[in-house]
C-alpha cells in the first residue's frame, strides 16, 4: 500500500513537472518568436483597401489605410490604434479601435477590429482574417457590447516591408 501511495506520488510530481518545463519552453519559444511579427507591412484586403501597419515587438500596432482620408466613402477615419499577442509560433491575434466621422467631422462611431494573423515561418508574409464590430459614441468600446456586431468581415495578406 504505500509502495502505491509513493509511486503515484513520484508520477504525479513527474507529470507536473514536465507540464512545468513545457509551458515554459512554450512561453520562451513565443517570446522569442515575438521580436520576428515586428515591422512595417503592407496589407491588401479582399475588398481593394490596402493599409500600412507597423507591429511593435511590445505589443501594440498602428495601421493607416487608403480609407482613412476619405476615400472612396465620404466617411473619414482615423487611423487604427491597437494591441497584439501571439497564439502561438506562427499565429497571433490582433485587436484595435479607430474612431469613424461623417462628412462634416462629426464622430458616428467607434469602430472595433479582431483579427487573426499567421504566417508559415517566413516572418514575411502572413495571411489575415478578421471581424469589424460598431460602437455608438456613447458607447466604452473597452467595457461594452457593441451597437453591432460583426458588421464586416476582413480577409487578405500581409507582406513585410524589407530593406533589399
Amino acid at each position: 500500500m504505500r509502495k502505491s501511495i509513493v509511486l503515484t506520488l513520484l508520477t504525479t510530481a513527474t507529470i507536473l513537472l514536465l507540464l512545468g518545463r513545457f509551458e515554459v519552453a512554450s512561453a520562451v519559444s513565443q517570446s522569442a518568436h515575438k521580436p520576428m511579427w515586428a515591422g512595417c507591412y503592407l496589407a491588401e484586403y479582399d475588398n481593394g483597401i490596402q493599409q500600412l501597419v507597423t507591429v511593435s515587438s511590445d505589443g501594440t500596432f498602428v495601421a493607416h489605410d487608403t480609407t482613412d482620408l476619405g476615400f472612396p466613402s465620404a466617411d473619414l477615419d482615423g487611423a487604427v490604434h491597437g494591441m497584439w499577442e501571439m497564439t502561438g509560433p506562427f499565429h497571433a491575434a490582433l485587436q484595435g479601435l479607430w474612431f469613424q466621422y461623417d462628412e462634416v467631422g462629426v464622430h458616428t462611431f467607434t469602430v472595433r477590429v479582431r483579427m487573426t494573423s499567421q504566417t508559415d515561418n517566413d516572418w514575411e508574409t502572413f495571411t489575415n482574417a478578421g471581424w469589424v464590430d460598431l460602437f455608438l459614441p456613447t458607447q466604452d468600446p473597452l467595457t461594452e457590447e457593441p451597437f453591432m456586431s460583426d458588421v464586416a468581415y476582413l480577409s487578405g495578406t500581409s507582406r513585410k516591408l524589407t530593406i533589399r
